[in-house]
């Protein structure tokens, strides 16, 4: 990994170069933003109107001033993907590219509702990325028995679906391995409600992270780099991860029903036995989704998930 640089450290740079260089955006913060070059200097960012503004995690195209510590925005690099949230009137917003992997981060305290899983996971389905589930605060579990009892049976149901899962303990020595491992060589989100301990997994995975917040601080040459904005930092065993408060509490965009049924994907197998192949398995008769719920086959709890975001976008 480049070892990150202020850019106006570098006296042995050119102080203008006019060819397009490679770089990717650290940080945004509208009409600018910190973006490293593939040789690991951080430079101040001034985006065109005309070609966009870039996201965190964007491959980008640059004009570089290496003498002023700022670079000008010239091609904004093909995405291979892209990661949105919704607002309150359920529109889609970009929040972050070149994503690979969603970290959704969970915890027996504070307990979070099982369909906010199922809401990460429409989203994990529909943007065809890939998901983690980290159990976090394994140690609470024999003080929230009843939550941590809950907890685990989703979790293992989901894992039988086929999304992995595992346990993390960041009180104890090693107790992010597992994670560490995970997110090697790839470009993850963590994601998660307020107070599971996505901070603290954060901190133990890495521990230059205040060094590279300051790096980025120092490019932007306005003081201490807000904790707001979403950043892009690099991870000790190769890949980056993306950390972004303002995604934390996530509401999903509107979307067309048979979108949310394809997010569910353990109804695959199921809907090929329903009487009517464009059944959303709400009130059509002969539904095989709603058979499996009533045979305990399919969890009764996934299956409101379900039927509320089926309620929430009018279908």
């Amino acid at each position: 990994m480049a070892q990150l640089k202020p850019a106006y450290t570098l006296l042995y740079l050119t102080a203008m170069t006019n060819d397009l260089i490679n770089a990717q955006v650290i940080t945004s913060y509208g009409a600018h933003g910190v973006v490293r070059t593939d040789e690991g200097v951080l430079l101040e960012c001034r985006y065109r109107r005309k070609i966009g503004r870039p996201l965190c995690g964007d491959r980008l195209l640059i004009k570089a001033n290496y003498a002023a510590a700022e670079a000008s925005l010239e091609k904004i690099l093909p995405r291979t993907s892209s990661f949105y949230r919704g607002d309150a009137r359920l529109n889609k917003h970009a929040v972050a590219a070149n994503l690979e992997q969603i970290i959704i981060v969970v915890s027996p305290w504070p307990e979070p509702p099982i369909h906010l899983i199922d809401r990460y996971l429409v989203a994990v389905e529909y943007l065809q990325l890939e998901a983690l589930l980290v159990l976090n605060k394994a140690d609470l579990f024999s003080q929230y028995q009843a939550a941590s009892e809950q907890l685990q049976t989703s979790i293992k149901y989901l894992e039988s679906i086929g999304y992995p899962a595992l346990e993390a303990y960041c009180k104890n020595p090693g107790g992010t391995g597992q994670l560490e491992q995970a997110l090697t060589n790839k470009c993850s989100i963590l994601v998660g409600l307020s107070g599971v301990g996505k901070s603290s997994l954060i901190n133990s995975i890495l521990p230059d992270k205040d060094i590279q917040t300051r790096a980025v601080s120092a490019a932007t040459r306005k003081g201490t780099h807000t904790t707001t904005a979403t950043t892009l930092y690099s991870l000790p065993v190769g890949g980056e991860i993306i950390d972004s408060p303002g995604v934390w509490e996530f509401g999903l965009w509107q979307m067309p029903g048979a979108d949310i049924e394809r997010g569910f994907i353990d109804f695959n197998e199921l809907r090929t036995s329903c009487k009517f192949a464009n059944c959303l398995h709400s009130h059509e008769p002969s539904c095989a989704v709603k058979q499996a719920v009533a045979n305990a086959h399919l969890p009764e709890s996934r299956y409101n998930s379900y039927l509320q975001m089926l309620e929430l976008f009018g279908n």
